[in-house]
């Protein structure tokens, strides 16, 4: 969109080029008719109207006059004209008639309803004023509203229906000119209505929400685009073809804005992880088997059990990960979530890649657990016997073990060796101990190798 002069700037080049004579008319309006200037009112008093065809001005200045005040009307009054259309968004927002145009065209602010029919809403004048503006300056794109309101003026409906045609042959000089008179902060909501951003990433995350109980439905495997056009949120269910769903009206104005490329639009309007789980849920939905969205789903369940930090302990393990796992039975995995397990984690496939999909919130996704804790809790719910069987479970959960103390070691190597001893002195649990007594005797080794590495300097060679 191009740069847009201002409603104010207008109004202020308006009066810049009045008279003597007309300076002190626009004066006097200020005194007795402050309350349209202010934007409090929306239509101009009729005295002020008789007032100026009786100053005795020339029509040119009568019109700067004219412009002067409905311009300032506008820019005062259009800001609580759109605040009230935010204020109305939730409850309006699946109404086909619920666009800024229509709703400053067509809002009754006393019945709280948009008018059909003939009629104009409370906030039409304020339009009426700017267009009129927009007629006379000469910026208005295959429309002669002046003209037409010359012999058509008193016609039912004919002030809808032109102020309407003037909107629907330059959308974006009407709204640029409303956006200009807002705040920053209301400009920016208001855009992302009218861009349909916040309908659409409300209607991907129903989307996938319905997975659970539509996934072999056969209007769910035809995608969103069927989901958007069909899909009733109120009844959680797929709604007839004529009838259609709440997100129908906005499908078709994607269509209408981008044509064939409206999907890769309204996927832009969304944010991750919502964003990269509805486009690859799309693409995946109509396919057998395992998707993404199952291994996510999956992922989230854990973190929901409070599985995340022993998830994140084992996230780097491939199968042997799920394995262990699942021999700590820490979790109550059904079949189907098993076979998902052993899926996500073949040819050693990080589980950790799914986190940051999750919906679950978490500070910066981050990893943050109690990995000594985690540890501690999976040794004590595995079984004693399957540890004993299992060379690879041992050996994983040694290594772990190890690393707990790999970096307190460097820098203390009595008092960690010291550490450990009371540890497993004061242990119970048979798994814990075992892998407590291992990395003792591993970190008492490691400290003679080093003593012994220490000596080699002194050591008296005689060849």
């Amino acid at each position: 969109m191009s740069e847009i002069k201002s409603l104010e700037a207008r109004a202020n080049e308006r009066y810049s080029s009045l008279s003597e004579e007309g300076i002190a008319v626009v004066s006097r309006f200020r005194r007795y008719f402050n309350d349209y200037l202010q934007g409090e009112i929306f239509e101009p008093h009729p005295d002020m109207l008789d007032a100026l065809r009786e100053s005795g001005l020339n029509e040119e200045q009568r019109n700067l006059i004219l412009d002067y005040c409905a311009l300032n009307c506008a820019t005062n009054g259009l800001p609580h004209a759109v605040d009230d259309f935010l204020a109305n968004y939730e409850v309006l927002r699946y109404d086909p008639r619920f666009t800024l145009d229509n709703f400053l065209l067509s809002w009754n602010a006393h019945d709280k309803t948009l008018v059909n029919g003939n009629s104009v809403g409370t906030y039409s004048p304020l339009l009426n004023g700017v267009i009129e503006h927009l007629e006379r300056t000469k910026e208005l794109k295959n429309h002669e509203y002046l003209e037409a309101l010359k012999y058509m003026e008193g016609v039912d409906g004919f002030n809808r229906y032109g102020i309407l045609s003037v909107i629907v042959s330059n959308p974006e000089l009407i709204t640029g000119l409303v956006l200009e008179t807002l705040s920053d902060k209301a400009k920016k909501r208001v855009v992302d209505i009218l861009e349909d951003r916040i309908l659409a990433r409300e209607a991907a995350s129903e989307f996938l929400k319905a997975y659970e109980t539509y996934r072999d439905d056969a209007n769910y495997k035809r995608g969103i685009e069927r989901f958007l056009d069909r899909f009733d949120i109120k009844d959680n269910a797929f709604a007839k073809k004529r009838i259609g769903g709440q997100y129908r009206p906005m499908l078709r104005r994607l269509k209408e804005r981008h044509g064939v490329r409206w999907r890769d639009f309204f996927f832009e309007l969304l944010e991750d992880p919502i964003k990269s789980r509805a486009v690859t849920l799309d693409e995946e939905v109509g396919k057998k088997g395992i998707r993404e969205e199952d291994r996510i789903r999956f992922v989230e369940k854990l973190v929901q059990e409070n599985m995340f930090g022993y998830l994140a302990l084992m996230q780097d393990e491939g199968i042997d990960g799920s394995d262990l796992l699942l021999a700590s039975r820490l979790s109550t995995l059904n079949e189907k979530d098993r076979e998902l397990l052993k899926d996500m984690t073949k040819r050693k496939r990080s589980l950790g890649r799914y986190l940051g999909s999750c919906r679950i919130p978490r500070a910066n996704n981050a990893v943050n657990y109690d990995a000594k804790r985690c540890l501690k809790d999976i040794c004590t719910a595995i079984n004693p016997v399957v540890f004993a069987q299992s060379d690879v479970i041992a050996t994983i959960l040694l290594t772990k073990k190890r690393a707990l103390y790999e970096e307190q070691f460097v820098k203390d190597q009595n008092a960690t060796i010291l550490e450990i001893e009371k540890e497993k002195d004061e242990e119970t649990n048979e798994v814990e101990r075992k892998l407590l007594s291992q990395t003792l005797e591993h970190f008492r080794l490691r400290k003679k190798v080093g003593q012994v590495k220490g000596m080699v300097k002194s050591l008296i060679v005689i060849e």
